[in-house]
């Protein structure tokens, strides 16, 4: 069929023609942003899932949602190594910026523009190589301690303040949370626990792997948390169906339940994989009527794809030590694994690869689902290391 109306999008945070079975977490965004602009209480929403379940999508809808309902909305994909107060000083620029732009009489403003001017203190900080640092005095004594967790309480507010006078409510959406470090998650949830506390018109969103509510909960404990959580898991069958065949009845086009199967199977009900593979079926398609053959033909391109831009992408990141030891997991039988089990394959101890561990599980390709055990982060990953093997012993022949 003709690739230019192919209506599937593959790629991260690429939104699909059809979001299935989102529907709960939007309806919490809305109610969270609409009770937030009006001065009522809204916790943090927290996404939280494996990669390939729609994570930056969803917040890619949020803050379009967020912007339509007249929210000044900033967006960061966070980074392994990123220190916070960094990322966060061109952000909060940005949105002090769009404030001043809309009321340029408003003092709070100002005063909040000063207070950030004291936040960023001696600190050279560039966005896309251009200076962003602010050519005005300081509020001298406010943010200035050096203290994140302090410095940052007191700046926030400052923001949620100048907002709230200005009738403009501001939102931040994290991307990838979980990379943040212990001392740099604390301030930060310390800081939205206190512009809750005040119900400032100031919100925020979160996403990242399945160990992020363990390091909320390592971070400020269980008792400071204004947090709503939602676990996203792969679509249901119904919702798997929904995904495929709305977007392309639209355009005329049918498609076998056989067909639809053999998407639902290959995918995994991750919406990640199911737009990859209708995406590469639609284009082998040679009729308006999509079969399992054509599916069970996509297949193996799909993968080549797959394993490019998405498997390798993580893959490339890793020491040959780690390597091995995502090769012995990928040997073991699919799901989690005990970690002794893990090390038992490497001939080593589980003491002598806990640095290991731990080390992949900050960059996030694996995650501990229970006390002892660890898993892939990304589906189908055991697959793609048993590929790399078949293709480097072939290689070596």
């Amino acid at each position: 069929m003709n690739p230019n109306t192919n209506p599937f999008t593959p790629g991260a945070g690429m939104e699909p023609p059809k979001l299935a079975g989102r529907d709960a977490v939007f309806d919490a965004a809305d109610i969270a942003l609409h009770r937030t602009k009006r001065g009522k209480h809204a916790n943090t929403q927290m996404l939280v899932g494996l990669r390939g379940v729609g994570k930056t999508t969803l917040l890619n809808r949020i803050r379009r949602l967020a912007n339509d309902i007249g929210y000044i909305a900033e967006q960061i994909e966070l980074r392994d190594g990123d220190h916070l107060k960094l990322v966060l000083i061109p952000v909060f620029r940005n949105i002090l910026l769009q404030l001043k732009l809309r009321h340029p009489s408003a003092e709070r403003v100002n005063e909040s523009m000063r207070v950030l001017r004291s936040f960023i203190s001696n600190h050279v900080i560039t966005s896309a190589g251009v200076d962003v640092s602010l050519c005005i005095e300081p509020e001298h004594g406010f943010a200035d301690t050096g203290d994140l967790t302090e410095d940052l309480r007191v700046l926030m507010v400052s923001i949620g303040t100048a907002a709230r006078d200005a009738g403009t409510p501001v939102a931040i959406l994290f991307d990838e949370m979980h990379t943040l470090g212990k001392s740099d998650l604390h301030a930060l949830l310390r800081a939205i626990h206190l512009i809750q506390q005040i119900r400032l018109p100031f919100l925020v969103f979160g996403a990242g792997l399945p160990q992020l509510p363990n390091q909320v909960s390592d971070a400020v404990g269980a008792g400071d948390r204004n947090l709503d959580r939602h676990d996203l898991g792969s679509l249901t069958r119904p919702d798997v169906w929904a995904a495929i065949t709305h977007p392309i009845g639209q355009l005329g086009v049918t498609i076998s339940d056989e067909a639809l199967w053999a998407i639902e199977d290959f995918s995994l009900g991750f919406p990640y994989l199911l737009q990859a593979v209708a995406y590469h079926t639609w284009n082998i398609a040679q009729s308006t009527g999509i079969t399992k053959q054509d599916v069970t033909a996509a297949i193996d391109v799909t993968l080549r794809r797959l394993d490019e831009s998405f498997y390798f992408v993580y893959f490339e990141r890793t020491t040959p030590v780690e390597q091995e030891y995502l090769r012995s997991l990928a040997n073991m039988p699919a799901g989690s694994q005990r970690s002794a089990d893990v090390a038992k394959g490497m001939k080593r101890t589980v003491t002598s690869l806990g640095p290991i561990r731990d080390t992949l599980i900050k960059k996030g390709l694996v995650y501990s689902p229970d006390y002892g055990f660890v898993a892939f982060t990304a589906p189908l990953f055991a697959d793609f290391m048993k590929r790399q093997d078949t293709a480097k012993n072939l290689k070596d022949s």
